[in-house]
């Protein structure tokens, strides 16, 4: 484990970088690892930063299925 890892909040883009590439660092860490518990902890802080970042629209399903079927074609 990154014993010098200590980010508990994401308030900024150099925060999220740095758990961005802490995240590709231990992504392949095996479950029960202290290292899986802080990628865990990163995946919940990185989702958290980008929802509050992206205000994206609720989409249905339905409408999710007709843009894909307009962008990629219904044979896609």
């Amino acid at each position: 484990m990154n014993t010098n890892f200590k980010l508990t909040s994401i308030e900024s883009k150099q925060d999220y970088k740095i758990a961005t590439a802490r995240y590709e660092e231990i992504k392949h860490a095996p479950k029960g690892s202290d290292e899986h518990k802080e990628k865990l902890l990163l995946v919940h802080l990185i989702s958290e930063y980008e929802n509050a970042q992206w205000d994206l629209p609720e989409v249905s399903l339905v409408e999710l299925n007709k843009i894909w079927i307009e962008d990629y074609g219904s044979n896609a």
